[in-house]
């Protein structure tokens, strides 16, 4: 019938949607760990300053605080226009060369905001970065700063990410998806063993934070966001946009 017609062309159009999303948003992922990573090794090369997270850390996100948010993006709903698009070019990829420009800008600020953070760790607590020994925990607190600051700012990359099509960010999309939610909730659970628990800490070379470690790391996220959602209104936005990939 004309109608299981209709809903077989929209289902293949959501499945396409999501996939999109979850490839930007783990492209995205990807690069903001290799940029805090690059920037770490040419600042400990340059200058000396001790790295700002380690290799198990950036597993960590990858493995402990992305994967569930991401996987749950194959159950976001249509949207409301999703039926009005024009008909998608067969021979278009998933992702595209313009869409780099997105991955690498979008990646780049959050681990700016996540080195930045880090090294305001150490202005707060007096110390000097250089040549710091690494096996106090004081070094493992700030590490574990930048990992949860560069999570916390991917964060609102994804959640920006589902609703980019929308002309306005907070909408009732934005909290459609249940199963997101409670992935968000699950990682936060392990993301809090990995920060907290003295049995976890020693295996991803964590250190606990305080309230005003994590007021630090919200507002690099809040600064992220602003800069997304000023970027999205502007002209080069329709170049970074989702549209592009």
């Amino acid at each position: 019938s004309f109608d299981t017609l209709v809903r077989a062309i929209e289902q293949g159009r959501l499945t396409y949607q999501n996939i999109k999303k979850a490839a930007r948003c783990a492209l995205t992922d990807n690069a903001g760990e290799l940029f805090t990573v690059l920037i770490g090794l040419a600042t400990l090369s340059i200058f000396r300053v001790a790295p700002a997270i380690t290799a198990i850390q950036i597993l960590a996100i990858d493995v402990v605080a992305q994967i569930l948010p991401i996987t749950a993006l194959g159950w976001d709903s249509a949207q409301n226009n999703l039926m009005h698009e024009k008909p998608r070019n067969l021979k278009d990829h998933i992702v595209k060369m313009p869409s780099v420009a997105g991955f690498i800008a979008y990646g780049l600020a959050a681990s700016v905001l996540a080195y930045l953070n880090y090294l305001y760790f150490f202005s707060r607590h007096h110390l000097n970065p250089v040549r710091f020994n690494q096996t106090l925990p004081v070094y493992h607190q700030a590490t574990t700063l930048t990992y949860v600051t560069l999570v916390l700012c991917l964060y609102v990359y994804l959640m920006f990410e589902r609703s980019d099509t929308h002309e306005h960010f907070f909408t009732k999309y934005l909290w459609s998806n249940k199963k997101l939610l409670i992935a968000f909730g699950l990682s936060f659970f392990l993301i809090a063993n990995i920060v907290y628990n003295p049995v976890v800490q020693p295996y991803f070379n964590a250190g606990s934070l305080n309230i005003v470690d994590w007021l630090t790391a919200v507002s690099c996220a809040l600064i992220y966001g602003i800069f997304r959602l000023v970027l999205r209104r502007t002209k080069g936005a329709r170049y970074l946009s989702f549209k592009q990939i």
